[in-house]
Formats: structure tokens, C-alpha cells, sequence
């Protein structure tokens, strides 16, 4: 409901922070494949904020990882998979994406 209360507005940007978090693993795969859904049809910008990168390569056109409040990647997610950066490395490792192309 406050998705849809958002994008009554028009908003340029809309901002989600963990929108998925606390659900149990069938809601929350069901409800990204919704919000792919949603986002393709409406072609709205999403900044969604989340601690699982591997969500965020599933969702995203762009990633960007903070280490320490810096930014220390930011590309499509097949480059960040990529990323040979010592400090991208433990994300992509904990998220099961090292190796990964």
C-alpha cells in the first residue's frame, strides 16, 4: 500500500529501503517478480537500499556497494560480479556471487 501511495505522486525517484526484508523466502521472491513487474510497466527510477547484493544484481541495473560509507563500486551488476576490488570481494563472496560472470 505505501508503494502504491508513492507512485500516486509521480515522484522522479522513488526510494525503498529494504522493501523485502522481512519476509519469508515465497513472499519475498513473489513480491520482487511483482515489483519487476510494476517497475517495468510504470519505467519508474528506484534507489532500493538493501544489505543482500545478490537481491540487488537481481533487481538492479545499477549497483553500488558502500564499505564505511564510501562507495567503492558502482556499474551493472556483471561488472560488480567482476569486481577484482580486495573490498567487493567479502560482499560477493557472502551474497554466493564470487565467481560469478
Amino acid at each position: 500500500m505505501g508503494v502504491a501511495r508513492a507512485l500516486a505522486v509521480a515522484p522522479p525517484v522513488l526510494l525503498m529501503d529494504e522493501p523485502f526484508g522481512a519476509l519469508d523466502p515465497v513472499t519475498r521472491l513473489e513480491l520482487r517478480r511483482v515489483f519487476q513487474r510494476v517497475q517495468r510497466e510504470l519505467r519508474q527510477t528506484v534507489l532500493l537500499v538493501t544489505h543482500d547484493l545478490a537481491e540487488a544484481c537481481a533487481l538492479g541495473t545499477r549497483v553500488g556497494v558502500l564499505d564505511a560509507g564510501t562507495l567503492i563500486a558502482c556499474d551493472d551488476p556483471d561488472t560488480v560480479r567482476r569486481s577484482a576490488d580486495p573490498r567487493v570481494k567479502p560482499f560477493l563472496e557472502a551474497a554466493g556471487l564470487s565467481g560469478a560472470a
